[in-house]
């Protein structure tokens, strides 16, 4: 049986064509289909869904075929939006991870650097708390860095270079500027030990 399209005027001719060749295809194989043409109308370009459907006679014979048709333009244009969104969180997340590598190595570096450095480092609050201490800091303490932290630094020293360490912290918070002193500290073992400070103020994000 020959197709037969009813009601394809206004439609552009290469529309008609594509569509008839759609209807032409259900009825030789009996099998539905769905196209989505783009086409150029007077008002601007469109994007139709049609679907083809096939209607059998009592002999199983295609019969004749329903059409529908719908406008998806605006379904078009978000599904495009969405890509292109998607693409771009893609980019952002390889940018990110990128940054993460970056942070990464850093860390490693500020390990090598403040970790493993040879002279001993303490990161203290103005109250004189143990915020941070490296490795070599914890040795000279005879501590790990653990049972360091929040520990009061003045514990560690002799009366008179708690004295010292009070004026040199005022002094250092209230000019902002690097201050050095010598200090008297025990470490585990109570065996005085000469500790020469240089201390500065850093900013803690």
């Amino acid at each position: 049986m020959r197709a037969r399209v009813i009601g394809i005027s206004g439609f552009p001719e290469a529309l008609c064509t594509f569509r008839g060749g759609a209807i032409e295809h259900v009825f030789s194989t009996g099998i539905s289909r769905t196209i989505e043409p783009e086409a150029e109308l007077p008002g601007g370009p469109i994007v139709l869904q049609l679907q083809f459907s096939p209607e059998f006679d009592t002999k199983g014979s295609v019969r004749s075929v329903i059409g529908v048709s719908r406008d998806i333009t605006e379904i078009k244009r978000t599904q495009e939006n969405l890509r292109t969104h998607q693409i771009e969180l893609e980019m952002q997340n390889d940018e990110l991870r990128v940054k993460q590598a970056e942070i990464e190595a850093l860390h490693v570096r500020y390990f090598d650097l403040y970790d493993l450095a040879p002279v001993a480092d303490f990161t203290l609050s103005q109250n004189g708390l143990i915020l941070e201490a490296n490795l070599t800091a914890a040795e000279f303490l005879g501590l790990t860095r653990n049972e360091l932290i929040t520990k009061q630094f003045t514990g560690f020293m002799t009366t008179d270079s708690a004295d010292i360490f009070y004026l040199h912290g005022k002094r250092l918070f209230a000019t902002g500027m690097t201050q050095h002193c010598e200090l008297r500290v025990t470490p585990r073992g109570n065996r005085f030990r000469r500790l020469h400070e240089v201390c500065h103020v850093a900013e803690r994000g």
